[in-house]
C-alpha cells in the first residue's frame, strides 16, 4: 500500500496544481544537495531523494500546501487503506543510517542521528546493502512493520566518523540544523562520486575546517 500511495502522491505533483512548487523545489534543491546530472551513477537514487523530500518536506518551508497534506486534508479522495498508509507516510524517519547487518529480505539500521536502531524489511532493496554501509534515507512503520522508502544518497563509510560526531553534536541542540547538515552531506556524496581522487576527509569536513 505505500508504493501505491507513493505513485498516486507523485501522480499528484507531476499535475498542474504542484507544477510551479515543483520548479521552484528543484532548483532549491540542487542548490543545497547539488546539481546532478543523468550521467552520474547516483542520479536515479537522487531523482527518488527529491520526489520524497518535496512530498514530505519542502512546503513546510515555502509555506505552501504540500502534495501529503492535499491528500490528508481530504481536498482528493482516498480509501481507508491509503489513508493509513498516507499517516504512516507522515510519520517517516528521515536520518542517516548505518547498515549493522544486511539479510536477504530484512536489514538491521542504526538511525544515527535518532541513535536507535530499526529492523527494516525490504526485501527488494536488501541486497543493495552491505554491512557498514552508510546511506541517508527514510523509513516508514507499517502493519507492524519499517519500510524502507526508494530515496536515499549513498555516503562513503570512511566518512562515518566525522557524520556520527556532527550528528551527535545536533542532537545535543535537539534536532537544530539537522536538515540542512543532511543537504551538506547529499553535496558532499556527489562531489566524492566525481573526485575518487581526493582523500574522503578532505571532502567530508566542516567548511571551516
Amino acid at each position: 500500500m505505500l508504493a501505491q500511495m507513493l505513485e498516486k502522491l507523485h501522480e499528484l505533483i507531476s499535475g498542474g496544481n504542484f507544477e510551479e512548487d515543483a520548479r521552484r523545489a528543484m532548483a532549491l534543491f540542487r542548490e543545497r544537495t547539488g546539481a546532478a546530472f543523468d550521467d552520474d551513477p547516483s542520479h536515479e537514487n537522487r531523482m527518488a531523494l527529491f520526489t520524497e523530500w518535496f512530498i514530505l518536506d519542502y512546503p513546510k518551508e515555502s509555506g505552501s500546501m504540500s502534495p501529503i497534506e492535499f491528500c490528508a486534508a481530504g481536498v482528493m479522495g482516498i480509501s481507508p487503506e491509503e489513508r493509513r498508509a498516507l499517516d504512516a507516510l507522515r510519520k517517516n524517519v528521515h536520518d542517516i543510517f548505518e547498515v549493522r547487518r544486511a539479510g536477504q529480505a530484512e536489514l538491521s539500521l542504526m538511525a544515527i542521528y535518532m541513535d536507535r536502531e530499526f529492523a527494516v524489511q525490504s526485501p527488494d532493496k536488501a541486497g543493495m546493502f552491505r554491512k557498514g554501509d552508510l546511506f541517508e534515507g527514510r523509513i516508514v512503520h507499517l502493519d507492524g512493520k519499517w519500510h524502507l522508502l526508494n530515496g536515499f544518497c549513498n555516503h562513503q563509510s570512511k566518512a562515518g566518523k566525522f557524520i556520527k560526531k556532527e550528528l551527535a553534536a545536533i542532537r545535543s541542540r535537539n534536532g537544530a540544523g539537522f536538515k540542512a547538515f543532511v543537504a551538506k552531506l547529499a553535496a558532499m556524496s556527489l562531489m566524492s562520486e566525481r573526485s575518487r581522487n581526493i582523500p574522503v576527509d578532505e571532502i567530508y569536513k566542516n567548511e571551516a575546517a
